[in-house]
């Protein structure tokens, strides 16, 4: 049987064999459940390794109260990409917050009204702000941004062919306080990362010369994280999909898709050594990058998302039964927006929670919604023997953006939240 093991992380693990958490997923049907222990762990490895970055965790990339309270209480900022989002990070008592993505009159004036930190994403934008605020330029094109088929293209962020028009807004409206550049993108390499740094580096300069004081280069996200248990494992699955071997996907777009995460996942590396290959990154000054930031007295901010919440949640599904029409079929509760299926396709195959012993059995996974689109993956998952009513199908790391889109579609039930508490009790979490 090929699969794909997704890293067990222990406390999830222990989680799937107990009872209270199985009852709880035939009650719900579908249940998450994340870890403020597991966030804190990670921050606190993160501070003590990068004592010299400003890290805005992504509140988008999160659904539970319990981790935006334990990032809190850890003294982070929070990045914020919505009005929604803005407004239940001040009601958690940050003070310390960033705000991202296209903004809504409403939203931008919170944001001035709170004085957060305005990533401005487009000129118009900038012109909307008619009151004293602290803003970072987003900027969608640096000069070394290479686009691959991994570093895409962003439909975010000011032309950087703008910015000497920028700077005289800038000079003629004084209470706007330009204090740096933004950047974010995913699939982009150390040294592609290191360089962009250079290139606001360079811009910073640029900004003292007409007297800005800029003092801010943050990079947002897209920060690799591995994830799996068995490299040969994703070797193997993507030599068979090179011979044609494997064909149980959906649609031929699918499979692509399959292979090309497949790939990419061999060549990435752990959060804190892509980190540090940035900051280690010789510059065209001959020092490295940190020494650079250092010399010109300006700090480094990251957003993480995914490679900080990733193992901070794992989700459940209740097994309704299994149907043939030519292919097999498992029909969970749960829907494609509880693993996000939209915005990306999960590698990883689910651990079956099963007593039965029976032959090997492939399938595709699918929803409760009426809709022909409704599945959790786009590829067939093989299980090491036919899921029952009342299994459980138990998907390890779905801490970062699962659930991302679920909504009541059809007026379906939403999934239940759930925390873990440090006692190891299982509590509400929205």
């Amino acid at each position: 049987m090929n699969t794909i093991t997704s890293k067990q992380t222990p406390w999830q693990s222990k989680l799937a064999k107990t009872t209270t958490f199985q009852q709880l997923v035939r009650e719900h049907g579908c249940v998450q459940v994340v870890s403020p222990q597991q966030l804190q762990e990670t921050m606190q490895t993160w501070e003590r390794t990068f004592q010299n970055i400003q890290f805005f965790p992504a509140y988008k990339a999160i659904r539970s109260p319990a981790l935006l309270r334990t990032i809190k209480k850890q003294g982070w900022g929070i990045d914020v990409s919505s009005q929604g989002e803005l407004e239940q990070a001040l009601k958690e008592g940050f003070e310390n917050i960033s705000c991202s993505g296209a903004k809504s009159n409403k939203y931008l004036e919170q944001a001035v009204q709170h004085n957060c930190l305005i990533c401005v994403d487009n000129f118009s934008e900038l012109q909307r702000i008619q009151q004293p605020a602290r803003i970072l330029l987003r900027i969608a094109n640096p000069e070394y941004s290479e686009h691959t088929d991994i570093a895409k293209k962003t439909r975010f962020g000011i032309d950087k062919k703008e910015l000497p028009a920028i700077r005289t807004y800038l000079k003629e409206h004084p209470y706007l306080s330009h204090t740096g550049y933004q950047f974010h993108g995913d699939g982009y390499t150390p040294e592609m990362k290191a360089k962009i740094i250079e290139f606001f580096l360079q811009e910073i300069l640029l900004d003292t010369q007409e007297r800005f004081t800029p003092e801010i280069i943050n990079i947002g996200g897209g920060i690799p994280v591995l994830k799996h248990e068995n490299a040969q494992e994703i070797q193997e699955r993507v030599v068979s999909l090179q011979r044609g071997e494997y064909n149980s996907f959906l649609t031929p777009e699918k499979k692509q898709e399959y292979e090309k995460l497949l790939r990419k996942e061999l060549t990435k590396k752990q959060p804190q050594d892509y980190i540090q290959e940035i900051l280690h990154t010789q510059s065209s000054q001959g020092v490295s990058i940190q020494q650079l930031l250092k010399e010109c007295q300006v700090q480094l901010m990251m957003e993480p998302g995914y490679s900080l919440f990733w193992n901070t949640g794992c989700s459940g599904f209740h097994v309704i039964e299994t149907k043939k029409i030519e292919e097999n079929y498992v029909i969970v509760e749960g829907t494609m927006f509880s693993m996000s299926s939209r915005m990306f396709e999960h590698i990883f195959d689910p651990q079956l929670l099963s007593n039965q012993k029976q032959e090997l059995y492939e399938a595709y996974i699918i929803g409760i919604l009426c809709r022909e689109d409704d599945y959790l993956q786009g590829r067939k998952i093989s299980f090491p023997q036919q899921p029952k009513t009342g299994d459980i199908l138990f998907y390890f790391n779905t801490g970062a953006y699962a659930h991302y889109e679920t909504t009541e579609s059809q007026q379906q039930q939403k999934p239940a939240y759930y925390y873990l508490s440090e006692k190891g009790e299982l509590k509400h979490d929205l």
